[in-house]
């Protein structure tokens, strides 16, 4: 099945910026101008990739907030991380997101409030170890793109695709920007193996089933 990819390199609306926190280093983006609840999202990468480097598209996707606020009673390492109450405070009507990354490239879908925001950010799974990803994340695209839902054979625009470099030694910008131009952004447990967190999802983009 023929797959359209629209990218957008520079996508209006969106403020990115790489900034160093205590327990590694961030990849941070946001809406532009949005107000209101928040989700703050921690990308928790593990071996292999947190070795070997590679790819990480995220998918910030908006949805009602009466579906953001549901608890979901799945799997949020996030929760029990006791350094980002010190390093990454939230307002009382925000909600601490995570997901667990370890494929060399992976998708990461996150829901946020329509009408709200969005954070994220990347740390090493074992936080005694922040200094393993301290300056290996690098932003090399975001923008935008339209690929095909296989259920129904229409096209569905993914308004948000930010995708991230880790740096390593099995890894580098032209693999990853090839991932970003390979992958799938629809019906991603259609196509791969994935594991489910609240609110959220992470996809081993390798584990592609044939069609």
């Amino acid at each position: 099945m023929k797959i359209a990819r629209k990218i957008r390199f520079l996508t209006m609306g969106l403020l990115i910026s790489i900034l160093a926190i205590g327990g590694g280093v961030a990849v941070v983006a946001s809406e532009e101008e949005a107000k209101g609840a928040n989700s703050d999202v921690m990308i928790y990468l593990d071996h292999p990739i947190l070795t070997s480097g590679g790819t990480v598209m995220v998918l910030p996707t908006e949805v009602e907030k009466e579906v953001w606020v549901q608890q979901q009673g799945l799997e949020n390492p996030a929760e029990g991380d006791r350094l980002l109450d010190n390093i990454r405070p939230i307002q009382s009507a925000d909600r601490r997101l995570g997901v667990i990354v370890s494929a060399t490239v992976s998708v990461v879908r996150f829901h946020f409030p329509r009408g709200g925001n969005y954070k994220f950010a990347f740390a090493p799974l074992d936080r005694s170890k922040a200094s393993d990803l301290e300056g290996r994340t690098k932003l090399l695209r975001h923008g935008e793109g339209t690929d095909v839902d296989p259920t129904t054979g229409k096209d569905v625009h993914q308004p948000r695709i930010i995708t991230v470099h880790v740096m390593g030694s099995d890894a580098n910008e032209d693999k990853s920007l090839d991932a970003d131009t390979r992958t799938k952004f629809v019906a991603l447990e259609h196509y791969y193996t994935c594991r489910k967190f609240e609110q959220a999802v992470a996809c081993d983009v390798a584990s592609e089933r044939a069609p």
